[in-house]
């Protein structure tokens, strides 16, 4: 008895959980596959993709092209982790690939890194389109 009632108490919830983590959320489901972009978002909570408000996303399969995104980005700077709300950016994905995105500070500018594939050198710099003021 105390075996099941340990499963069902502890087991199941943390297999929800960890389930739920990593789920991909699929923006048009009516689009083919071999259309869309996959984006993995680190330390990065978007809240409008193209004009549309969104509710939190880890993981997304978008359609290719021009995307514009509002975010709050948490950013490693100066040893100390930074949060800047409501920042915009916007890049041109390709359709079959799967993107990593994560915030930073770069030559005195704020913005995001876009990893394309698996390659963790292969990545472009995209500044937000207004620079963070911190007073």
């Amino acid at each position: 008895m105390l075996k099941k009632t340990f499963v069902c108490f502890v087991c199941f919830p943390v297999f929800i959980f960890l389930s739920s983590c990593a789920s991909t959320t699929v923006w048009d489901d009516t689009i083919p596959e071999d259309q869309l972009a996959t984006i993995h978002f680190n330390r990065i909570d978007p809240s409008g993709y193209n004009g549309i408000p969104v509710r939190k996303w880890d993981n997304v399969k978008i359609p290719q092209g021009e995307a514009a995104f509002v975010a709050d980005v948490n950013i490693s700077y100066a040893g100390i982790m930074v949060l800047v709300h409501g920042m915009e950016f916007a890049y041109n994905f390709e359709s079959g690939k799967e993107y990593s995105i994560t915030g930073i500070a770069q030559n005195m500018q704020w913005g995001v890194k876009i990893y394309s594939g698996s390659d963790s050198t292969d990545y472009d710099f995209v500044p937000f389109k207004t620079q963070p003021v911190f007073r």
